[in-house]
């Protein structure tokens, strides 16, 4: 990957200010090999992510006891890709090229009750590029070679070969600061995000796309309107000039707001009806107000920290770790009624571990 950047800040009284301009390349080379219809699919891509930014954030302290910062970012992106895929007498070409750009911007309102506590309310929008599924092409020519098995196919295939852009509205208030002479230091924030064109993955379950499945995992997807909030906190406490203590948490909680193309997951599917294909009758399971994903809504971490200097400026440091993760939030595969489902129990379960870091360093 490429980077240059040119940055110019300055502090003039109680205005204190950073622009500049940002470039980026990034390539994308890929090989890859699916299994469809026990034919081993090959294939390889290069890709190339180009882009310019042009960005700004000024802060002014307008009173003792207040300070705005307001920011603005422009992204112009493209982003191509070069693929083919390959298996028995097919190939399939991909050579295209996908353009985004977006303003960005944010709103920052500080409030310093005193010299050992600030609240804040933030305002926040951003912006994610999408892309392609380099995968996805593989389907064209088994849709036109055999339309009448995989005819319905093509057409899905072709609203997928790439995803769209994400873009996201964010809201936050919080706390910062620190009590005890500093000694203890602490700081929470409360939020809420709004997504359009959430990117997801693709599950990698889904009955209606029968033996061609393998094309379509691990590939990105949007989700029409995704909702997030929940809680973020840190503290950090000096027992002594030997020992400190620190723990950090949050809690999120996803949900669909509107999802009218969400795949069905195997046992999701509704049963065919007479006349109906498994494309497009068994394909699509819309969703409104259901969890964005299983994952675990709460995760903490806490660490006891010791050290001692030694001699000749070197110290003794070591640190106890505990990590803990709630358990998930949706069922997993071993509450599955797909056929084999794997044992995987233990993923519905909550989670501790525990490691403990010692040594010596100058």
């Amino acid at each position: 990957i490429t980077t240059v950047e040119l940055r110019f800040s300055d502090v003039v009284d109680d205005i204190s200010y950073v622009t500049g301009l940002y470039y980026f390349e990034r390539p994308a080379d890929g090989l890859f090999n699916v299994v469809v219809t026990d034919v081993v699919v090959l294939g390889d891509s290069t890709g190339v992510d180009e882009g310019y930014a042009a960005f700004g954030n000024i802060s002014y302290r307008f009173s003792e006891q207040w300070e705005l910062g307001l920011g603005a970012r422009y992204d112009d992106i493209d982003t191509s890709l070069e693929g083919d895929i390959r298996f028995l007498d097919f190939i399939a070409l991909t050579d295209d090229k996908l353009s985004f750009d977006h303003l960005s911007w944010s709103v920052k309102l500080s409030y310093y009750l005193n010299d050992n506590l600030t609240l804040y309310a933030a305002v926040d929008d951003a912006f994610k590029q999408g892309g392609f599924n380099p995968l996805v092409p593989g389907a064209y020519p088994l849709a036109e070679q055999f339309p009448d098995l995989f005819g319905d196919l093509g057409e899905f295939a072709e609203g997928v070969a790439t995803y769209d852009e994400e873009t996201s509205i964010s809201y936050e208030v919080g706390a910062k600061g620190s009590l005890l002479d500093n000694r203890l230091r602490f700081s929470v924030g409360l939020f809420h995000q709004e997504f359009d064109d959430h990117q997801i993955g693709f599950p990698s379950d889904v009955i209606a796309l029968g033996e061609v499945a393998g094309l379509f995992n691990n590939q990105i997807g949007n989700a029409d309107e995704v909702q997030t909030q929940g809680v973020e906190f840190d503290l950090t406490y000096l027992l002594s000039d030997n020992w400190d203590l620190f723990l950090t948490g949050s809690y999120a909680d996803p949900t669909i707001e509107k999802w009218d193309t969400r795949l069905c997951p195997a046992g999701e599917e509704p049963p065919l009806q007479p006349g109906q294909s498994p494309i497009p009758d068994q394909l699509y399971c819309p969703s409104d107000g259901d969890s964005l994903n299983g994952l675990p809504r709460w995760e903490t971490n806490f660490q006891v920290g010791y050290r001692r200097a030694l001699w000749q400026g070197w110290e003794f440091q070591s640190r106890l770790n505990w990590t803990w993760q709630s358990e998930p939030e949706r069922q997993s595969l071993a509450e599955s009624e797909a056929p084999d489902a794997p044992d995987v129990s233990d993923f519905d379960e909550d989670k501790s571990r525990f490691d403990i870091w010692a040594g010596v360093q100058e």
